[in-house]
Parts: C-alpha cells; sequence; structure tokens
C-alpha cells in the first residue's frame, strides 16, 4: 500500500445512499481537501457525480469549503441538496 493515501470514511445522505450505501471507505492521494475528497468520490460513483458535486461537506456538524484538509481515518458527510414542496 502507498504510505501516501489516506483513507477516508464517507457517510452517505440522503439520495446518496442509493449509491454509496451509508457508509463508503475511499483512498485517495494529495492533495488532502474536501474538493479532493469529491473528485475521487465521483470518479468510483460515476452515477452520481451529479449529487457530489452539489452536496455540501461537513466533518461532525461544521460544513466545510472545498479547499478544507482532510486528514487519514476522518469521517465526511456529504449531504446532498434536499427538494420539497
Amino acid at each position: 500500500m502507498n504510505d501516501d493515501l489516506a483513507t477516508i470514511t464517507l457517510e452517505a445522505n440522503g439520495a446518496l445512499i442509493d449509491y454509496l450505501g451509508e457508509t463508503a471507505e475511499i483512498a485517495m492521494g494529495p492533495p488532502y481537501t474536501v474538493e479532493r475528497v469529491r473528485g475521487v468520490a465521483a470518479e468510483r460513483w460515476p452515477a452520481a457525480v451529479g449529487l457530489i458535486s452539489q452536496s455540501a461537506c461537513a466533518r461532525g456538524d461544521t460544513l466545510l469549503a472545498d479547499d478544507d484538509p482532510v486528514s487519514d481515518g476522518e469521517t465526511i458527510v456529504l449531504v446532498p441538496p434536499v427538494s420539497g414542496g
């Protein structure tokens, strides 16, 4: 295994559960950012690329920006947009 790879657990919500399941793991190289998490997830689940790109990302209850760093072993929550009426 490559020592430069970080393992990130994704916690899916809403419609993303249909693609990723409730949780999924990805391994990614640098840069270790939220934007890279989205990119790796989109490559792994191409059918969900639209939802992934529109989803908010959070660490616990804290929303993250695309340039926020992520660390090996972290859980990132993916929160897709919600529509209703």
